[in-house]
């Protein structure tokens, strides 16, 4: 019995590591952390109101066809913009975002398709430092959270 829990610890530490690791990489590839850095949430909301959103984010409308966060995104929209966070196990290398409403577009809105690329429901995120990367949400989540409406109105 001691052996075999003996065993089971470091196997169950380098899974915990090979997870925490591949979910840190995955930040870098979608370039969440360019977005992070740009826009960090200071003041998360209390609550999320749309939970286990689906998404993807890149620098660039091809690079949101490499990663797709399926039911990983929290998102709240609230008067200081739009907070994103990642549920508890994605949480590695992806801190938490608040976009003002001043940095969306809708890149639709923008020529309808870029790249080749269907973009309903893609954000635009003007950064700071003068690039762009992009956001993409389901048409249902961008409904849900009024976000035509809030980035129309900014």
């Amino acid at each position: 019995m001691i052996e075999e829990i003996l065993i089971a610890i470091p196997v169950c530490a380098a899974a915990i590591a090979a997870w925490s690791g591949t979910v840190y990489w995955s930040s870098r590839v979608t370039d969440w952390r360019l977005l992070s850095a740009a826009y960090p949430d200071r003041q998360p909301p209390h609550r999320y109101t749309a939970r286990f959103r689906s998404g993807r984010v890149g620098d660039s409308p091809r690079n949101l066809l490499l990663f797709r966060y399926r039911f990983m995104f929290n998102l709240h929209a609230g008067d200081a913009g739009l907070h994103l966070a990642m549920i508890l196990p994605m949480r590695p290398g992806h801190a938490p975002i608040c976009i003002p409403w001043s940095a969306l577009r809708f890149a639709g809105d923008l020529g309808g398709a870029l790249e080749g690329i269907r973009l309903d429901g893609t954000l635009r995120v003007d950064m700071n430092n003068g690039t762009t990367a992009y956001l993409q949400l389901e048409p249902a989540t961008v409904d849900a959270l009024g976000l035509r409406q809030r980035v129309a109105s900014s």
